[in-house]
C-alpha cells in the first residue's frame, strides 16, 4: 500500500523532472505538443501549492497529483487538472492519488472533476476506469500552409469590435443552444465573458454578413505561455455560422481569413476545442486539417 501524502519542498524538483519527462513523451507521440517545460516557473508555482498537491510514496515518488478548485458558470465548483496536473506509473497509484485528492475537494465544494489527458488509448483508460467521459477534444494545427478560399459574392467578412457584443451574443446563444446548453441561465455570464473578450486589445472578432446581416463569427487571439502549447499560438473560439448559411463553404472562408490575419501577426500555430458530442464541429475541425492531441475528460463527484 503506497503512502499518500502532502507535497513536500524536497519532493518539488523530482515531481517537475517527472512531468517534463511525460510531456516530452507526449511530443514523441505527436509533435503538435510542446516538449519544451520551463522548470523554474513551474517549481515555483508547485511550491505555493503545496497544500494542494499530493504524491504517492512508495520509497520513490510514484506520481503526484495537483487540481485547482474553481467555481463554474453555474455556480457549481469544479476541479481543473492540466497536462502537468498529474503522473503515475501505474493505474494503482492514479486510483490512490485520486481517492485521497476527491476527498478534499468534496470538502471544499467541488461537484465534477475535469482532467486534460493525451488522446491515445493507454493515457485514457485509467481514467476511463474511473468513471471519466470524454467532453471535449483540443486540436492542433500548424500554419505552414495558409489557404484563402473566398467566400461567396454576396458575403463580406470584417473585423467587429465592443460596438458588436449584441451581435455577438445573438450568434453565441445559437452556439449554446446547439451544444443543449440553458440559453437564458448562462447568457448574463457569457454576454460578460464577451464583453471582456472583444474588449481585449488583443482579440480579433470577425462577422461574416450578409446584405449587412451578420451571419458568422469567429474569435481568435494570442495563447499565453502554456505547457504542451508552443509559443506563437493563435486560439480560434464561438465559431458560429447561422444555419440558413451552412454548407456554402462561410466557415471555411472564415477561418481562412482568421488564420491569415493570425499569421501575419506572428502565428505560428492555432489551437481550437470542440466538445465531443458535436459530431459536426468535430468533422470540420479534422477536415480543414486540425489534429487531436489532447481530450478533456469528466467524472462528476456527487
Amino acid at each position: 500500500m503506497a503512502l499518500i501524502r502532502n507535497l513536500g519542498a524536497e519532493d518539488i524538483g523530482f515531481i517537475a523532472s517527472r512531468v517534463a519527462s511525460r510531456l516530452r513523451y507526449e511530443a514523441e507521440q505527436n509533435p503538435l505538443i510542446n516538449p519544451l517545460f520551463d522548470a523554474d516557473a513551474f517549481e515555483s508555482a508547485l511550491f505555493g501549492a503545496q497544500a494542494g498537491t499530493w504524491v504517492c510514496d512508495e520509497g520513490s515518488l510514484t506520481g503526484h497529483i495537483y487540481g485547482a478548485v474553481l467555481q463554474g458558470s453555474s455556480e457549481q465548483s469544479g476541479v481543473w487538472i492540466g497536462p502537468d496536473g498529474v503522473s503515475f506509473d501505474s493505474p494503482s497509484d492514479l486510483n490512490e492519488l485520486y481517492e485521497v485528492a476527491t476527498t478534499e475537494w468534496k470538502s471544499r465544494g467541488a461537484h465534477e472533476v475535469f482532467v486534460w489527458v493525451l488522446n491515445v488509448e493507454s493515457s485514457l483508460q485509467p481514467w476511463r476506469d474511473l468513471g471519466f467521459e470524454v467532453v471535449h477534444e483540443h486540436g492542433v494545427l500548424k500554419l505552414d500552409t495558409l489557404r484563402s478560399r473566398p467566400l461567396p459574392n454576396e458575403y463580406v467578412v470584417r473585423l467587429g469590435g465592443p460596438q458588436d457584443v449584441s451581435t455577438a451574443l445573438a450568434l453565441d446563444d445559437l452556439l449554446e443552444q446547439h451544444q443543449g446548453g440553458d440559453v437564458e441561465t448562462s447568457r448574463a455570464s457569457r454576454e460578460e465573458d464577451l464583453i471582456e473578450t472583444i474588449e481585449d486589445p488583443d482579440t480579433s472578432y470577425f462577422i461574416v454578413e450578409n446584405d449587412g446581416d451578420p451571419v458568422a463569427h469567429c474569435v481568435s487571439f494570442p495563447l499565453p505561455p502554456r505547457r504542451s502549447s508552443h509559443d506563437e499560438t493563435a486560439h480560434l473560439s464561438d465559431v458560429v455560422v447561422l444555419e440558413d448559411h451552412r454548407r456554402r463553404g462561410i466557415a471555411t472562408a472564415l477561418i481562412d481569413e482568421v488564420l491569415r490575419a493570425a499569421h501575419q501577426e506572428g502565428a505560428k500555430f492555432a489551437e481550437v476545442n470542440w466538445r465531443s458530442t458535436n459530431v459536426q464541429a468535430k468533422a470540420f475541425w479534422l477536415d480543414y486539417g486540425f489534429t487531436s492531441t489532447y481530450v478533456r475528460l469528466r467524472a462528476n463527484l456527487d
